[in-house]
């Protein structure tokens, strides 16, 4: 027996009114329910409201926690997923060239221009914040749980640069280098951002045409 169409919409729809808020969250638990109802369907001769029943009476509370009902905030959640991007390889690689080339190659020129430097970290980072606005809530009209509570970890790392103006108070150097780290942290949580946009997009592209 196969999960029909208008199955998945059920699910969908069942979800949207248990407040599972976020997108990547609920088609994930959708692709989840579907797998598990559809087995249930067939192992147990179901037709699917049965199956979806009996499923939801077992396993209700773990399907909305790991939904984050009426939760929208977890960091410990968002930064484990952010630093499991942190260790893959080609994001070690592209860390160490980039501070290599601030350290050494680039230094002088970065030490002469450091001002405009923090200041071209600060237009990209609002830039990034109204475009991923627009695109997210404005056109797609999709909340992502990693991507939003991240957003959140970044604004938090931008006014902690901001603070931490105390700690290099006439000291250039120290400046330099604490600027450095907050440039390639901004840099690497803007494109673990897209990253992660591009891939939900990707991955759940016939999951959303279907509830759509």
């Amino acid at each position: 027996m196969n999960i029909t169409k208008e199955n998945i919409q059920f699910i969908n729809q069942y979800l949207q009114k248990s407040d599972v808020l976020f997108d990547d969250l609920r088609l994930e638990l959708i692709d989840h329910i579907a797998s598990a109802v559809s087995f249930k369907m067939v192992d147990e001769n179901l037709d699917f409201y049965d199956a979806f029943k009996i499923y939801m009476i077992e396993n209700k509370k773990s399907i909305l926690k790991a939904g984050m009902v009426n939760q929208s905030v977890n960091f410990k959640l968002a930064f484990s997923k952010f630093f499991g991007f942190l260790i893959l390889k080609e994001v070690v690689i592209f860390s160490v060239v980039f501070l290599f080339l601030g350290m050494n190659i680039y230094k002088n020129t970065l030490l002469e221009n450091l001002e405009r430097f923090q200041i071209n970290l600060m237009i990209l980072l609002l830039s990034f914040s109204i475009l991923w606005m627009i695109l997210s809530y404005g056109i797609f009209k999709k909340r992502l749980f990693v991507v939003e509570n991240n957003f959140i970890l970044l604004t938090l790392l931008f006014q902690l640069m901001n603070f931490a103006r105390i700690l290099w108070d006439n000291n250039l150097q120290i400046e330099f280098y604490i600027t450095l780290v907050f440039g390639l942290s901004f840099t690497l949580y803007i494109i673990f951002m897209c990253k992660i946009s591009l891939e939900f997009y990707r991955k759940n592209k016939n999951l959303h045409e279907i509830i759509h």
